[in-house]
């Protein structure tokens, strides 16, 4: 980490424009502001042209703010110089530097050739630089892009099935036991083969080693302690049972001294095939006197009652592993060769090839030639970095600089923009160890610390959570929080409120039952919908100054449905679930198969039976009584066919839906925009499949679980319904890089096991040693598991970070007792332990700032469910 006299607070206007920077900017801080004001002094100061100053961030949509905010700053300061120069430092710095001809002529060709800026996605410059310089980086001229290879993944992990069950059926049997299915496997381990990183497994030898010293540790415990065991087991028993315990301890000796003594896996399976003597091991049969000592001395024979259920299956699973490894490796292989057959590359090979290029070249050419074009480079969100993405910077901008004049503005200049504590895409591919090795390396250590986002009441209350006790160890990994300062004064203006609420308040919830479940969350959910109902009711507040900020669907789900039971409109900003899963997908499924075969009356009944009619079961034996018109729809059926093969999908879509589709009120949003966006794709998907048979076939593949579980194109994803003056609801990754006057984060308290996904244990481990260097492991040991959850622990705790920091003016944050809560993001943020009082560990907080903190406990029996009605509200 730089030294202390290297940490400065940033000034656009005389940051040294050569040399390699680190700018560290937290929420709010005006990243995005620096950002513009440095680029117009290269304009300026360095006489650079657009086309020579790479600008690269890490999503489309932030490649067009960042180009519509240079665009606005270059068109105001070419209107605007004299005025700005006397109002602002800035400028009036530059103008002494720059001559005011000069100053016009540079700005007004910046904006001339603006559309040509060197403003990129990281993958937009890759594609642009291995293009341009194709000899150079051996990229053929006319490969084909695609957003993923997901398709040759599974095709390559299909054909090793079938070549693992006719080659070697004992293998396929074994690993057919855990993965059942090509699928299956996929969805474990896909990122596994996307890596280039070799695999450790665990070594068969290893577990049973491990198992037979734990054996020895409990025979040596034994015999150390056996006048112990005889005195608290035996000699307090009548005559003829004495005789029994003492038979028993006896044979529990010598079960673990034969499991001691095993050296290989077959011998240990047969051993273990013997019923353990365990009835010694009840603590409940231990006398009261002895309980605390009989515990200690038989600790490792009980651990080896609870190991030895699930030794052959982990030896088992064990010996999968290691043929799974030799799997990846081939699947490897044989993607990367279709690949080549079919001229294909996606997103990660543009980095990757360019970063091997980098890496591979003796002269450095290529380096030199990109360095040339693009002199200096701005990296945003530089955070979200990772390890082959900053190979390529390396390669560029770190290359020997001996023959350089430093400080002379023909030198190249590097700047990276961001803020390790919202670094919270691993699962993306984000790697915080990188940003925080390129941070050792850089010549300028810049802090951006004013937050111009938040009241100065709400600036106060996240640094008293984020700063703990003081010694900056929160986020762990060597990232210290910097007291940020508050850039507003006083109440934000044109924002009244009857209230004198607090900027960050915990809301507590209690019951007076022992241990609180996940399924008190719908009560919660309410009473987050009641609070919302009074801002709105008896303060200055507009819907869309509201954002929920949650962690996944389900919590997204608990909010929507409290908040539609309250009449409260909402949209769900980050659903991102898959259209073909939908509802609405298997619904147009049975109508499209009526059309198609109206002569089946199964086809047709189920049609008008999928909910898209209108038909519930009262209705539709309504109709069929009714001959004349039960046949007059079914003639309709046979028109649409009709339609659909002379004039095409679209048009029978639309007339269908404007004749006779009726759609429920209460989801009639979501469900017209998925419809919508179906009837988009299946006319797509009729310039391949002209014939509707076709068609359909094709749909009912997409919608299948097996054909879609690694399908994730971005096409699939389900559109936003509307995004009007609703209530916002929004994943906390999702919610980066906004802000809301108004902020609840309803489960904070919430703990998610790192190690698992869903019901099911992770079998794919990532992590990283103490070189920071990623490490890669099939169901690793215990060490590299802790190393994995650690390292997810900290992200949660960043990701809270960014979840406080969206709110302008006010922060809810519910807590509760929820099963190992200390391991919850707000948990782990306030370094609670197991058991800890949550209320008066938040009252402690409270004290630090009373003016800006509040703690507020609620009872689940108290939250009223009807307060909807007394209000009734339509929003």
């Amino acid at each position: 980490m730089p030294t202390e006299m290297n940490l400065k607070n940033l000034d656009a206007a005389t940051i040294p424009l050569t040399g390699r920077h680190l700018i560290e900017a937290s929420a709010g801080t005006g990243k995005t502001y620096n950002i513009t004001r440095i680029y117009l002094r290269l304009i300026l100061e360095r006489e650079l042209k657009v086309e020579e100053i790479l600008l690269m961030t890490f999503t489309k949509d932030a490649t067009q703010e960042l180009r519509g905010r240079i665009d606005a700053g270059i068109r105001d300061a070419l209107t605007n110089w004299h005025a700005l120069c006397e109002k602002e430092p800035y400028f009036q710095a530059i103008s002494e530097r720059v001559d005011s001809d000069k100053i016009q002529f540079l700005l007004k060709r910046a904006l001339l050739f603006l559309d040509e800026a060197a403003i990129f996605t990281i993958h937009g410059f890759c594609q642009r630089a291995l293009t341009q310089h194709a000899f150079a980086s051996g990229l053929p001229f006319n490969a084909n892009m695609s957003t993923n290879s997901n398709d040759l993944i599974l095709e390559a992990c299909q054909d090793w099935y079938r070549q693992l069950a006719k080659q070697n059926s004992d293998a396929f049997t074994l690993v057919t036991q855990f993965w059942a299915t090509p699928t299956a496997f996929v969805s474990s381990f896909a990122k596994a083969i996307t890596h280039k990183t070799e695999l450790s497994v665990l070594d068969v030898q290893g577990l049973v080693d491990k198992f037979t010293q734990l054996a020895k540790q409990a025979n040596n415990a034994i015999t150390a302690e056996l006048s112990l065991l005889n005195e608290g087991l035996v000699a307090h028993k009548k005559a003829d049972e004495q005789e029994k315990r003492a038979a028993e301890l006896v044979k529990l000796q010598a079960w673990l001294a034969q499991l001691s003594a095993c050296d290989n896996e077959q011998v240990l399976l047969a051993a273990i095939q013997q019923p353990m003597p365990d009835y010694l091991l009840n603590g409940n049969r231990h006398p009261k006197a002895f309980k605390a000592a009989l515990a200690q001395v038989l600790e490792s024979s009980k651990q080896i009652k609870g190991d030895v259920k699930d030794l052959a299956k982990n030896i088992n699973k064990a010996k999968a592993y290691q043929i799974v490894r030799t799997a990846i490796y081939q699947m490897r292989e044989q993607v990367q060769q279709a690949k080549e057959q079919h001229n294909l590359l996606d997103f990660d090979d543009l980095i990757n090839t360019l970063a091997d290029c980098l890496k591979s070249e003796e002269d450095g050419r290529l380096a030199k030639t990109l360095l040339a074009q693009y002199p200096v480079a701005l990296v945003d969100e530089f955070q979200d970095t990772d390890p082959q993405q900053f190979a390529i910077l390396q390669g560029i901008y770190y290359q020997d600089q001996s023959q350089q004049t430093q400080g002379k503005l023909t030198d190249p200049a590097l700047y990276l923009i961001g803020d390790p504590k919202q670094a919270i895409y691993g699962f993306r591919g984000g790697d915080i160890f990188a940003y925080l090795s390129a941070r050792n390396d850089c010549n300028y250590h810049w802090l951006m610390d004013t937050n111009w986002r938040s009241s100065p009441d709400m600036v106060d209350a996240y640094n008293q959570v984020f700063l703990g006790d003081g010694n900056n160890t929160v986020f762990g990994y060597g990232i210290p929080y910097q007291s940020v300062n508050a850039g507003k004064t006083g109440r934000q203006p044109g924002r009244k409120s009857s209230s004198k609420a607090k900027a960050l308040q915990f809301i507590h919830f209690s019951s007076d039952e022992d241990d609180t479940k996940q399924s008190d969350r719908p009560l919660m959910a309410t009473w987050c919908s009641n609070e919302i109902v009074k801002l709105l009711t008896d303060e200055d507040i507009k819907p869309q100054d509201i954002a929920i900020l949650v962690r996944d669907g389900r919590e997204a789900a608990d909010i929507k449905q409290a908040l539609l039971a309250a009449n409260l409109a909402s949209v769900f900003l980050s659903d991102r679930a898959n259209l073909f899963y939908s509802e609405q997908a298997k619904q147009l499924i049975s109508v499209l198969r009526g059309i198609l075969a109206p002569e089946d009356e199964r086809y047709y009944l189920n049609a008008l039976a999928c909910g898209l009619f209108g038909f519930d079961a009262t209705a539709l034996y309504k109709l069929q009584q009714d001959e004349m018109a039960y046949q007059t729809l079914k003639f309709s059926f046979f028109d649409y066919r009709t339609q659909w093969q002379r004039q095409g999908f679209i048009a029978m879509a639309i007339n269908l839906m404007h004749q006779h589709f009726k759609i429920a009120l209460d989801d009639k949003d979501r469900a017209l925009t998925n419809l919508l966006h179906l009837f988009e794709i299946l006319q797509s998907a009729s310039q391949k499949f002209l014939q509707p048979q076709e068609l359909l076939y094709w749909f009912e593949q997409q919608c299948s679980l097996e054909n879609n579980a690694a399908n994730s194109e971005l096409e699939a994803e389900q559109r936003l319904e509307s995004d009007g003056d609703l209530i916002r609801i929004v994943t906390q990754h999702g919610a980066k890089g906004l802000e809301y006057p108004i902020v609840f984060i309803p489960f904070a308290t919430r703990h998610k096991d790192p190690l698992k996904f869903g019901n099911k244990s992770v079998s794919y481990i990532e992590y990283h040693n103490d070189q920071g260097q990623l490490c890669l492991s099939l169901d690793g040991d215990e060490q590299a598991k802790a190393a994995m959850a650690n390292e997810a622990y900290a992200e949660t705790i960043r990701l809270l970070y960014v979840a406080i920091t969206r709110a302008e003016s006010r922060c809810y944050v519910f807590t509760t007792p929820f099963d190992k809560y200390a391991l919850s993001p707000l948990g782990k943020t306030l370094q609670w332990q197991a058991e800890q009082d949550i209320v008066q560990n938040l009252l402690q907080l409270m004290a630090k700032s009373p003016e800006s903190i509040e703690v507020k406990q609620v009872s689940f029996d108290a939250i009223d469910s009807d307060v909807y009605q007394q209000n009734n509200l339509d929003l």
